[in-house]
This record gives structure tokens, sequence and C-alpha cells, in this order.
């Protein structure tokens, strides 16, 4: 196989690729959100004190903030060519996808490697291998902070 058909293939299976994966993650989310009941919802919501749920919701943003931080600490180790605040913007799209869809990081480490592959040359060394091991480790994080939450209230 010639190294240009090859080429058009590996593409050809990326975009298939890309497509089926979108279509598994609205497929799922919309099983899942089929299952809730706003109403119910909105109600649970009104009955939490104001406080906490205001508390609740700053501290999930600040939670997404500090897992930014993840994104600087790769951009300064792999040399990209880019700013520590638009870093950190990337970093918190990222992690809130992340969290909201989840998929073990997968959706994480694809979207990151989507906005980072432009800002480096070295391409062999920019890869998702990198974004698969942080996931594994934020996912074990926020599975220890879960269940510490859990037994603290």
């Amino acid at each position: 196989m010639s190294k240009e058909v090859r080429s058009k293939l590996l593409s050809v299976l990326k975009v298939v690729f890309a497509v089926a994966l979108l279509s598994f993650v609205i497929f799922t989310l919309y099983r899942e959100l089929a299952h809730i009941n706003f109403k119910e919802t909105v109600k649970a919501f009104g009955k939490i004190n104001s406080l906490w749920l205001v508390g609740l919701f700053l501290s999930g943003g600040a939670s997404i903030v500090v897992m930014s931080l993840y994104d600087v600490i790769l951009a300064k180790t792999l040399n990209l060519r880019i700013s520590i605040l638009r870093t950190i913007r990337i970093g918190y799209i990222v992690n809130a996808l992340n969290s909201v869809i989840g998929f073990g990081g997968f959706i994480g480490a694809s979207v990151r490697f989507l906005f980072y592959k432009d800002t480096t040359k070295d391409k062999k060394g920019f890869s998702p291998y990198y974004f698969n091991c942080f996931s594994i480790h934020v996912n074990g994080s926020k599975f220890i902070v879960y269940f510490g939450c859990i037994t603290y209230f």
C-alpha cells in the first residue's frame, strides 16, 4: 500500500471514528436524560438551602479551575506556544466537558489533543497518551473525593 493511499485511508478512518464516537455520545446522553424528571429535579433544588446551593456550584466551578492547572503544567512541560490564560480557559472547557460527558476521560483527552496539536512543532512527542494517563489520575481523584464527600455528609 502506497504512502498516499495509507494517508487517505487513515483520514477516512479518523472521520468515521469521530462520527461514530459523537453518535455514541449523543445516543448515550439522550438515553440518560430521558430518565430524568426535570420537574422533580427543580423541586429538589428548591428544597436545598440557597447558601448550600451557591456553595455547591462555586465549589464545583473551583474544582474545575484547579483541574485546569494540569493544562498549564502540560503546556509548560511540552513547550507549547500558548498563553497561560488561554490554557486555563481551554482546560476549563475540557474539564467541564469531561465531567459532564465522561467516558473515562477519553473525551477530555481527545478535545485536549484537538486544542493543543497546532501549538507545537513536535507532533510525535505530543500524543493522546499523555492525556489518557492524566484522565486515569483525575477520575481516580474524583472517585476518592466523591466517596469522601458522601461519608462526610
